[in-house]
């Protein structure tokens, strides 16, 4: 059956950046002033009214999982229930306005940015903003002040501002509207969102200068007074309009993705343009080695957990391939995680084990027992969530036991690849996917955690949303009961499920508390102005004096998989430091133990005889590394065994026989069996040929030796998988390097015949390899496969 998004593993309100050069209409930019007029809220019946209000009370009464503890931290504010109460008593003469903004308040009290009301456009289609950013930083005498920070340069919107323009990089602001800076963001600390002290001050000083209207009202005024103070000691004073951007798309859309999102501000915490930010092939994803005087030191910023250009599985293998090569030979390793609002928990949790010596153990969730979550969790009676909330019906219990979401499995399949020591660099608006990155890095004792500010952002559940419990209702064809669909594109988001801490701090919650940072890195007035680098010269400095430590490491000749030949006795080639001895821990169990010379190059190691080579199949193993009865590094192992390839005459076809299992070797990685690939009725096909399973990744291969002829393949394909999201690809292997063949199909494509031209493989052995993956999100049909053949090309 399909997925429903209820499995999804988001955890986060991923920032939508602005971009304009895709919106159609006039000019997107005016003044607030002029824009104020048609800024406008629908006009709502009382019985819209209510419906939005009913609405509101399921969710937080009834599916909301961290009400209790808000009120716990933040009082008696924090309960819904009574403000819920007084709205419904107005409701036949409250004005549209108030009716919102009360609303919207019950929200913000949460401090939660997974728990969001969401305002009807077209004003959500609005944001006002200042064309600049602020920054705490220490200034040359050591106090702490708010600086520019970040500068708009485009004439679109520097054209409103008044002239002369005198403000620049590194003024320092020291009143705001009549305020001290300092008042100024005390005032805004309780409509910030921030969760706790670090988040809410940083969101403070950052909503000066920026009000999205998918979530905020308009400013009071049209435009802000400032006195400013440059790095000479002058003052001035400048009063500063606000620019409005209008979104065409929200305008113009049914359904307003770009309204339900938490927008970062134009140029707020703004990254430097890079010529190479896309040397990775994923946006979200940057690296660099950095040389100085401290050593090399390998440095990746990860901007997202929400990839972009391609799936979590190929960011994970896009971060593990630039461990074991680009970034091998470094002294230490920077993880940049500044900024980072969350995204897909996969990714935050399955990077941990690439640096750790030690098994990772995934963060648990509970799920509030109640009517409506019995309602919509009955779509998936399968789901490990669905039969805990029966438990916790049977024994009256008011949550689930705690329940992992990654499996222990799935967190740690890769191993460890990188041996030199890890600082991960944070600031209060790392939050959810990249709390948990965090968290983990500390509750596994693997990585320092280096922070702008004392704590992470502390969003520890995952996010979830009215339209999408709506959107699952639909895919399976049945009724919404008590979820109803809001009007002009309003929407609500809530903390679907608690998490809790593993390893070290077991059982500790993220919510509010957020992740405690190890050491300090604050900005200073120079990092505005040489790109951060004396901060980061403190996690060097840092990586410095920790690499002369780690001395223990080892390296495979084939770092992502083994091949053994079917009935071959099976031996790796490894080389290794500072390592005396290993242990063999097959399903689970430790099977064999070893001492081994300290340090060896491309060594042959056996492998016990518990690992078999006369099926073929797949499987996996690990091997640990111990110095001094200390565990120095941990390796996975995923192995295939193969068979002989088949040597194909001169001017012969091969058709594959695809009525069992004998014609294809079919594997699978991170998936079960049976929601691989599978042969029957003549035909390859996924999973139960009715639906896929999400997170599949699975390959048929044939394994041949071509004539000195061309030859070409052939085979008819059906395709029915989620769109770009979902793929088949073909691909060859030749010695050991990979040749694709058809790149990544995907979508709804109808049973066609496809052709492939072989000839650049003429007398050679090769791997044809059938590859699906999937992400963690919607499945569908699935695809279907006939008529696999390899033919001569006739002249």
């Amino acid at each position: 059956m399909p997925t429903l998004k209820f499995l999804r593993t988001t955890f986060s309100l991923v920032a939508a950046l602005t971009s304009l050069s895709a919106f159609a209409g006039p000019p997107a930019y005016s003044l607030l002033k002029n824009a104020r007029p048609f800024i406008k809220l629908p006009e709502y019946s009382v019985e819209q009214k209510k419906l939005v209000l009913d609405q509101a009370r399921l969710i937080l009464s009834q599916i909301y999982i961290n009400r209790e503890l808000k009120i716990k931290d933040f009082g008696p504010t924090a309960n819904p229930i009574p403000y819920l109460n007084k709205i419904e008593s107005e409701l036949s003469t409250i004005s549209d306005l108030s009716f919102h903004k009360q609303l919207s308040d019950i929200f913000f009290r949460f401090r939660d940015l997974h728990t969001l009301y969401y305002l009807p456009k077209p004003f959500a289609c609005y944001d006002s903003f200042l064309p600049f950013t602020f920054k705490e930083v220490t200034a040359a005498n050591g106090k702490k002040v708010i600086a520019v920070s970040t500068m708009r340069d485009d004439a679109a919107v520097l054209k409103f501002m008044p002239k002369p323009f005198r403000l620049k990089i590194g003024d320092i602001v020291t009143s705001y509207n009549g305020l001290s800076i300092e008042k100024a963001i005390q005032a805004n600390m309780d409509h910030s969102l921030g969760a706790n002290p670090s988040a809410a001050r940083r969101k403070s000083i950052e909503n000066l200068r920026f009000y999205q209207h998918n979530l905020d009202l308009l400013p009071e005024k049209d435009s802000t007074k400032f006195e400013f103070q440059t790095s000479e000691g002058e003052k001035y004073k400048m009063e500063i309009p606000w620019v409005t951007w209008k979104d065409w798309n929200c305008v113009g859309q049914k359904n307003n993705l770009a309204v339900n999102t938490v927008r970062k501000a134009p140029m707020a915490e703004a990254k430097k343009d890079r010529a190479d930010v896309d040397q990775t092939g994923e946006s979200t994803l940057y690296w660099q080695i950095n040389k100085t005087k401290f050593g090399n030191f390998g440095y990746i910023e990860l901007m997202s957990f929400d990839p972009i250009d391609v799936t979590v599985n190929e960011v994970v293998t896009k971060v593990k391939n630039l461990l074991q090569n680009e970034l091998k030979n470094t002294d230490g390793l920077m993880i940049d995680l500044r900024g980072n609002t969350g995204g897909r928990l996969p990714l935050a949790e399955r990077m941990i084990q690439l640096f750790s010596p030690h098994e990772i153990q995934p963060h648990t969730y509970i799920l509030r027992n109640s009517e409506a979550n019995a309602f919509y969790t009955a779509l998936t009676p399968m789901d490990l969530f669905t039969k805990a909330l029966e438990e916790a019906q049977r024994t009256n219990s008011p949550f689930t036991k705690k329940l992992p979401i990654d499996s222990v499995e799935e967190v740690n399949d890769l191993g460890q690849v990188y041996f030199k020591p890890v600082a991960v660099y944070v600031d209060s608006n790392c939050y959810s996917a990249c709390d948990t990155f965090a968290a983990h890095v500390q509750d596994h004792k693997v990585a320092t955690v280096f922070g702008e500010d004392q704590t992470t952002g502390g969003g520890g559940a995952n996010v979830f949303s009215l339209d999408e419990i709506l959107e699952d209702f639909e895919q399976y064809g049945v009724d919404s009961g008590i979820f109803k669909k809001l009007p002009n594109g309003q929407n609500i988001t809530f903390a679907f499920r608690q998490a809790f801490r593993s390893g070290v701090n077991q059982g500790k919650l993220i919510e509010d508390i957020g992740v405690k940072v190890d050491r300090i890195s604050a900005p200073s007035m120079s990092d505005q102005f040489n790109s951060n680098n004396d901060q980061i010269l403190v996690l060097e400095r840092f990586l410095q004096q920790e690499s002369k430590k780690y001395t223990s490491n080892i390296f495979l000749a084939n770092e992502d998989r083994q091949d053994f030949l079917i009935n071959k006795k099976a031996k790796l080639i490894a080389s290794w430091n500072d390592t005396t001895g290993i242990e063999f821990k097959v399903d689970g169990r430790v099977r064999e133990a070893r001492a081994i010379k300290p340090a060896a190059v491309n060594a042959a190691i056996t492998l016990p005889a518990v690992i078999e080579t006369n099926t073929v199949g797949d499987g996996r193993f690990e091997i640990l590394g111990s110095s001094k009865d200390k565990r120095v590094w941990r390796k996975v192992i995923n192995y295939r065994i193969v068979p002989e390839s088949k040597v194909i005459g001169l001017n012969q076809s091969l058709k594959i026989n695809l009525k069992d299992n004998q014609s294809l070797a079919l594997y699978t990685h991170n998936t079960q069996k049976q929601d691989g690939w599978n042969i029957s009725n003549n035909s390859l096909y996924l999973g139960d040929g009715s639906y896929y399973a999400d997170m599949s990744f699975a390959e048929a291969s044939l394994f041949v030796t071509l004539p000195v002829a061309s030859y070409e393949l052939k085979f008819d394909a059906a395709v029915k998988i989620e769109k770009d999201l979902d793929y088949m690809k073909v691909i060859a292997i030749v010695n050991g390097k990979e040749v694709v063949l058809i790149d990544k199909l995907s979508g709804d494509l109808p049973m066609k015949n496809y052709k492939v031209d072989l000839a650049q493989f003429q007398g050679q052995a090769i791997e044809i390899r059938f590859v699906f993956e999937s992400d963690p999100e919607t499945t569908d049909k699935g695809i279907t496969i006939k008529n696999i053949s390899l033919t001569p090309v006739l002249k």
